[in-house]
């Protein structure tokens, strides 16, 4: 076996499954990727390469699919490299507060994600996570989110909105227009609401890649006011969307079975309890706060996570979620090592059990991963008891 190199395609191809429930990753379609490693100004990939660092005031190149390639093959691309998407009707004027949502016809082009700097709010996230179970560790994570508001009528499933972080695709969300919202709250709470504006915050998918584990949704009787309610959208490391967390008006918190597995430690038996903050005029997030346990009455509680919002007025640079992504995954193999849990993997078997140190060596922390779990403890905390 060989040391891991976050050059090698192969190698974070096996990475992000051993790590990340559900992804399916193959060296072929990492590859282009690797030089986003390479140029990030993120401290987790310092060391890799050369440690090369880009201009983020320098375009990102956008590969045009060749000229002959066919309808199918042209589908299957990313948006904004080249992907065919269908358009989505143009929202009420009057609905559109945050300045009016840009609709892409065809492929998401860097011409276009350019024309689409400053048409929409995009935030910053800081997203703190506080392991307590079955050793200790913490850390921030960066991202990104952007908000879009959404149609009234459910749109095709290849509908998305072009904006500068990168698109925003129907196929990535459980509910992508009002009517949906409506539904789901008249199932969720047994009680019809007539809304006039939804607005969606949530990551955006760049070059294929989508990393979101929590939107937001806002409902709005009145489309001038305030919002009336919320729900949260958690989702898969890998983009996709898992399952909706209802609150019946701003002041409520949920309590709801988590529906999937975020990492390899997660169940999705585990129970989230948490709700979303706005700001003090009410019109912008500013906190959503999840805690994690594995009964709804709070036994058995091993993470606490807390994703600040901060509006980015100046827009330097798109914050590639594949950098987010083997971060992830390299933090996911520190504390598992650390835990003596067991991962699966790939049929490669080029990660070797070195990595863990390694990654607690050389990522940032708030606090390193430490401590020791007993067999019984392994057992109740890594993936779903046993």
């Amino acid at each position: 076996m060989a040391e891991l190199d976050l050059t090698d395609p192969k190698h974070l191809a096996e990475l992000l499954e051993a790590a990340l429930p559900g992804a399916a990753e193959t060296a072929r379609g990492v590859a282009p990727h690797v030089e986003v490693l390479r140029k990030s100004d993120n401290p987790a990939f310092g060391h890799v390469g050369v440690g090369e660092r880009v201009d983020p005031h320098e375009r990102v190149a956008s590969e045009p699919p060749p000229a002959a390639i066919d309808q199918q093959a042209q589908e299957a691309l990313a948006l904004d490299l080249g992907g065919e998407g269908q358009a989505l009707e143009q929202a009420d004027p009057a609905l559109e507060l945050a300045g009016p949502p840009v609709y892409a016809m065809r492929g998401w082009t860097e011409v276009d994600r350019h024309r689409a700097k400053g048409k929409h709010e995009v935030y910053n996230l800081q997203a703190k996570h506080t392991r307590s179970e079955p050793i200790t560790a913490a850390f921030t994570g960066e991202c990104q989110a952007v908000r879009v508001t959404l149609p009234r009528s459910k749109p095709p499933t290849n509908a998305f909105i072009g904006t500068w972080i990168g698109p925003v695709e129907a196929r990535d969300h459980l509910l992508f227009s009002i009517d949906e919202v409506e539904q789901h709250y008249a199932r969720a709470f047994r009680r019809q609401i007539a809304l006039q504006r939804v607005d969606l915050i949530t990551g955006a998918r760049f070059r294929g890649r989508r990393f979101a584990p929590v939107s937001i949704y806002l409902g709005y009787r009145d489309a001038l006011g305030e919002p009336n309610f919320y729900f949260l959208e958690g989702g898969s490391a890998s983009g996709k969307p898992e399952s909706l967390y209802c609150a019946r008006n701003l002041s409520k918190t949920i309590n709801r079975k988590a529906g999937f597995r975020f990492t390899p430690f997660a169940c999705p038996n585990n129970w989230y309890e948490g709700g979303l903050e706005l700001s003090q005029d009410k019109r912008e997030p500013a906190c959503v706060y999840l805690s994690v346990a594995q009964t709804k009455a709070g036994a058995h509680h091993y993470l606490r996570l807390s994703v600040t919002y901060d509006r980015d007025r100046r827009l330097k640079r798109v914050i590639h979620p594949f950098e987010l992504q083997i971060e992830a995954a390299l933090r996911v193999m520190a504390i598992a090592e650390q835990a003596g849990c067991t991962l699966r993997r790939g049929q490669g078997r080029t990660l070797t059990h070195s990595i863990g140190p390694l990654v607690r060596a050389l990522l940032p922390w708030d606090e390193r991963p430490k401590g020791e779990a007993t067999p019984a403890e392994r057992d109740q905390f890594c993936g779903c008891p046993k």
